[in-house]
């Protein structure tokens, strides 16, 4: 009978260290509320006009890095961030080697730290790495939210046509360390990148720049294929109409050439039912990226992407965008019904960022569910007995603040996206509600 009880006993222990951390339970939102941006149109016949200020803060933070060559981050800063990599694991799941974190830094040639100064430009579609080297760095891989695809590298996505800032090169030179237009510093990869004189900076910046409105338009250099659209690229037009597609020449600076096949709109899009429509549906389902891995977006890209086409220029990360220029409400010690009830009153749909550490959404507007929002999300925490997880949702979806709540495991620790919000942000509108 003793050996029985002991076999029994090891038999669940066992189980219990199976218990899977990953899980891919569909939650009760996606089910109940339309993922069709059709089903919004009164939320979005309330969005207001943009205020001429917006466009010229917007246009100030796109070209920033060629009106200043000052550099936003000290050096310390730039190495105490790099030697967060010292522990990480591999493409392979294994730890690295001391000596990956080594090579690369040496590589990385701190010492040179905003010793050039560069003014560059985007020439085709890339990351931006928190290393210079293309290889992954993931925390613990059998941790939910820790391995694949939580590449810490992946910094974000660069588009074709971004100005940049370089500070310096690696010493192999196939990196350069760069300063973004959305007040981010990381490697990229020098093939993509071409520097440019100070006659074409000012040229540029006198220029129209449309937006492209179709994600993943092929881009043809004549009859070869060149790179691939994004919704939140801008490119400059010329008077004729012509798009100019900015390219590298082989000694490594701006050249262009131009095209006309294209959906762009060749001035910023007015912000009413039909332009909302036609950005936020080409989010909506989308896969979810940390970092932008694999050209995918993570929640910040998301709302940094829907706003670009308006001339809204954010910041890249959730928390400095719910710091940008707008009108800021915060949730600090707010009960659930207050929070909702701010939310209710001066919330205006399509042009409210609502935020939680570590996550941003865009607000939809209100229903009888209550307030909705438009985010990419990768999934709810779990925790079943002492192991913690995430129910993956992985996707642009339209839900609740309370997404995921009736999970059998939900983690009621941390709590729903409600509980967390603890500030909202109503962008770009040329006047705002008041009491």
């Amino acid at each position: 009978m003793l050996k029985k009880i002991v076999y029994l006993s090891l038999l669940l222990t066992g189980c219990s260290e199976h218990i899977p951390t990953i899980t891919k339970e569909p939650i009760q939102d996606l089910a109940t509320i339309p993922q069709t941006m059709e089903a919004y149109t009164e939320f979005m016949k309330l969005a207001r006009p943009i205020s001429p200020s917006v466009y010229q803060e917007s246009k100030k933070a796109f070209f920033g890095p060629w009106l200043s060559n000052e550099f936003i981050y000290p050096k310390n800063v730039i190495i105490e961030y790099n030697d967060s990599f010292k522990i990480g694991w591999g493409e392979n799941l294994m730890p690295h080697d001391p000596s990956w974190f080594e090579e690369h830094t040496y590589n990385a040639n701190y010492d040179a730290y905003a010793s050039a100064k560069i003014p560059a430009i985007i020439v085709q579609n890339t990351s931006l790495r928190a290393l210079p080297t293309s290889s992954p760095h993931f925390h613990h891989p059998e941790k939910a939210g820790e391995g694949y695809p939580f590449d810490n590298l992946s910094a974000m996505s660069l588009y074709c046509g971004n100005p940049i800032l370089i500070s310096h090169y690696s010493r192999d030179k196939a990196w350069a360390l760069v300063q973004t237009n959305s007040k981010t510093f990381g490697w990229v990869d020098a093939r993509h990148l071409a520097t440019l004189t100070q006659k074409q900076q000012k040229e540029l910046m006198n220029m129209n720049w449309g937006a492209l409105l179709k994600e993943n338009e092929p881009i043809y250099e004549g009859s070869r294929f060149y790179d691939q659209t994004k919704l939140g690229m801008l490119l400059p037009v010329k008077g004729n109409g012509e798009i100019m597609v900015p390219k590298k020449t082989s000694k490594g600076n701006l050249e262009f050439f131009t095209t006309r096949n294209l959906t762009i709109s060749l001035k910023l899009l007015e912000f009413n039912v039909k332009n909302i429509s036609k950005i936020s549906n080409q989010l909506l389902g989308k896969t979810y990226g940390w970092g932008d891995y694999l050209f995918n977006r993570d929640c910040s890209t998301t709302t940094k992407d829907f706003f670009a086409p308006f001339g809204i220029w954010l910041p890249k990360n959730s928390k400095a965008q719910i710091q940008a220029s707008g009108k800021i409400y915060a949730f600090d010690n707010m009960q659930e019904s207050e929070k909702l009830e701010l939310i209710k009153t001066h919330a205006i749909p399509f042009q409210t960022l609502i935020y939680a550490p570590g996550h941003i959404g865009l607000y939809v507007g209100q229903n009888e569910k209550g307030p909705l929002m438009l985010h990419n999300r990768w999934g709810n925490n779990t925790k079943n007995g002492h192991i913690t997880g995430r129910n993956v949702i992985g996707k642009t979806i339209i839900s609740t603040l309370e997404f995921g709540k009736e999970l059998h495991h939900f983690d009621q620790g941390i709590g729903t996206f409600l509980q967390t919000i603890t500030a909202m942000n109503v962008l770009g509108a040329t006047s705002y509600n008041e009491e």
